[in-house]
């Protein structure tokens, strides 16, 4: 009979040493696939970041081109001063757009009828913040500013042309940039008609950005007029660019 009952409780104790083991194998491969997951995001996020980090760049090399068109352009006289705007362009967007210009693009807002139009929070990177996205954002706002030079090239003061830079980047294109890319913005969030949602959608700045350069540029052309010497009495002058191709 003791025999009975101790092989009974070794039978029970193997049952239970078996389920015990698939427990812990269990658990084991789901700390394996935790561990998995969490080391794929990790990896998704340093791609993402290397990716944006490197379209950025990219970007930013267009100020290289916009210099040499506009520097093409213009009479050779003037070459300095459309290089050195240029590169003022970059200079001052970082500044603005660090200082002012990514708290009202991305800054949370609680007040969500303030957070329609604009940021509140994050002026001068002061929370957590995405870095590659900031670095990505402010060669936009940068180039948003290059756009317009071409535009007043050889037609506005030099101190006038670095007061609109600074407030292009600092201002017009973060403002702009939340309505239609922060998840608070008027724009992104869209209008419920029915069944029918309607969202604006941007996935490269055609509106955000060039939409909004050339919008300022048209105005700026409109109101500065034409360059001294272009017009004579009853005679148009045509003023040659000193590098153009195809020319």
């Amino acid at each position: 009979m003791q025999r009975e009952n101790i092989t009974e409780v070794v039978a029970s104790l193997r049952k239970q040493v078996i389920q015990l083991q698939y427990a812990i194998n269990r658990i084991s491969k789901e700390n394996e696939v935790i561990s998995l997951d969490d080391d794929y995001n990790y990896l998704f996020a340093n791609e993402n970041a290397f990716f944006m980090c490197s379209m950025a760049l990219i970007i930013f090399f267009m100020q290289c081109g916009f210099a040499f068109l506009e520097a093409g352009a213009v009479r050779s006289k003037n070459t300095t001063n459309i290089l050195i705007k240029n590169l003022l362009d970059s200079c001052l967007a970082i500044v603005g757009y660090w200082a002012i210009g990514w708290g009202l693009a991305y800054g949370p807002t609680e007040n969500k009828h303030v957070g329609w139009f604009l940021g509140t929070s994050k002026f001068f990177l002061a929370e957590e913040t995405n870095y590659p996205k900031f670095f990505f954002q402010y060669v936009f706002a940068a180039t948003s500013a290059t756009i317009v030079s071409g535009a007043v090239a050889e037609r506005c003061h030099f101190f006038n042309y670095i007061t609109y830079c600074t407030v292009i980047s600092s201002f017009v294109y973060p403002i702009l940039t939340h309505w239609g890319w922060s998840t608070q913005g008027w724009m992104k969030i869209g209008i419920n008609t029915g069944n029918i949602h309607t969202t604006y959608l941007d996935f490269a700045g055609s509106g955000v950005v060039h939409l909004c350069g050339g919008s300022i540029s048209f105005m700026a052309a409109l109101i500065i007029g034409p360059r001294y010497g272009k017009f004579v009495p009853g005679k148009e002058q045509e003023i040659q660019g000193h590098s153009v191709p195809g020319e």
